[in-house]
């Protein structure tokens, strides 16, 4: 379990965006920075640790009434692995443009969402 103070600016953003669903976009505001091939280079302000995406997933932080909860986030790095091998998915996920070392093919049980879009890649 991560608290707070632990995270990151994008992984906080990420956490407190999950509860209503909303997208945490962390491309920059220039054309051509955010190309996934060149994802190795991208600095700590466009990180998240995959162990903070795969505690989101298995419900680390509530839904707001009224709302679905789901984890999308487009134009990160994430580092280290993310393997959700057996796991009970708690939110859809959805990674746009994100440079993810080495996606495991075994995702566990993708409830009720997953999306992994071509442009998905990385070191």
């Amino acid at each position: 379990m991560f608290f707070c103070d632990e995270l990151t600016s994008p992984e906080r953003a990420l956490w407190d965006a999950l509860p209503a669903g909303r997208r945490v976009d962390l491309r920059p505001d220039t054309p051509g920075e955010d190309q996934v091939a060149d994802g190795g280079q991208w600095g700590p302000e466009r990180m998240v640790r995959a162990a903070v995406v795969c505690a989101l997933l298995l419900g680390a932080n509530s839904a707001q009434p009224g709302a679905v909860a789901q984890l999308r986030l487009t134009g990160a790095r994430i580092r280290g692995h993310l393997d959700l091998a057996g796991a009970q998915i708690a939110h859809p996920l959805w990674l746009e443009t994100c440079a993810v070392r080495r996606p495991r093919a075994a995702m566990g049980n993708p409830q009720p969402t997953s999306r992994w879009p071509l442009r998905t890649g990385g070191p």
